[in-house]
């Protein structure tokens, strides 16, 4: 990936991702800054090349510069493929808290938070402005109210398994473990054939780490690779490895070798 030159005319703003994702996945992030700047400078007002640099800079845990590039991002209009000011200081906050930076991660999810209540709870809200604010109040640890959001997405769409997945991992949270176990099954039910880019036996996964099956978690994540993993959307990354190494439902696999060895075969 290193060989690559993203300033190539023939390069578009979507596939900048490739090399700073592999540069990422590499630890290189000062050379994952370089690049993303490049595109920052290029197209300043797109809020993927503002998400890639967030991404590099909470990688370096310069909180700093997060503040600042917020402050400035919450102005730019959303972007079709979920690019939006919630998903991009979601994502930040994910990436800090996998550096090991908690205290600022918490406090730029409560951005994305507000970004996305505000729409969810005005006149004309559609599903996507709910089920963002949603998995937002899950990232940011706000269980009980997530549910909420969550049964209520449901009663609109209840075979949808993101949907499905979060209610269920949201139910292991809550030390509810057969609600868990049955949204699990469900999603089983779900998985063939593979039409689902593997998302039902992904969740499948999640919510065997949260209910402390680290083996049939790996196993159930490999299976999901196998049939043809992609990610949520698009602003968490393209490799798999890449928005898995800041999962907070895999925070407990982290040092778990059969869940890093797959991150290490996708970089």
């Amino acid at each position: 990936w290193v060989d690559l030159d993203p300033r190539s005319s023939v390069w578009t703003p979507v596939t900048w991702q490739v090399p700073t994702e592999a540069y990422h996945m590499l630890g290189k992030h000062h050379q994952e800054l370089k690049e993303a700047s490049h595109l920052r400078a290029a197209y300043p007002d797109l809020l993927i090349s503002l998400s890639l640099e967030l991404t590099a800079l909470a990688a370096l845990d310069r909180v700093d510069l997060i503040g600042q590039e917020l402050d400035q991002g919450i102005r730019l209009a959303p972007q079709p493929g979920w690019w939006t000011f919630g998903s991009v200081s979601a994502n930040t906050a994910l990436e800090l808290r996998a550096h090991g930076d908690s205290t600022s991660a918490a406090r730029v999810m409560q951005r994305a938070v507000a970004w996305y209540r505000e729409r969810a709870t005005a006149p004309g809200a559609t599903r996507l402005d709910r089920y963002g604010l949603a998995r937002t109040l899950y990232w940011a640890r706000q269980w009980p109210e997530a549910d909420q959001w969550f049964t209520r997405l449901l009663a609109e769409a209840p075979s949808d398994p993101d949907y499905l997945g979060y209610s269920g991992v949201t139910a292991a949270r809550e030390g509810d473990r057969l609600k868990a176990k049955r949204i699990s099954e469900k999603l089983a039910a779900n998985a063939r054939p593979y039409r689902l880019f593997g998302h039902p036996t992904l969740w499948r996964a999640r919510i065997a780490a949260l209910t402390g099956e680290p083996d049939s978690a790996v196993s159930l994540l490999r299976k999901a690779i196998s049939e043809g993993l992609l990610p949520l959307d698009v602003t968490q990354g393209f490799g798999y490895a890449m928005w898995l190494h800041r999962d907070i439902d895999f925070e407990g696999l982290r040092s778990y070798r059969p869940f890093t060895e797959i991150l290490a075969s996708n970089q």
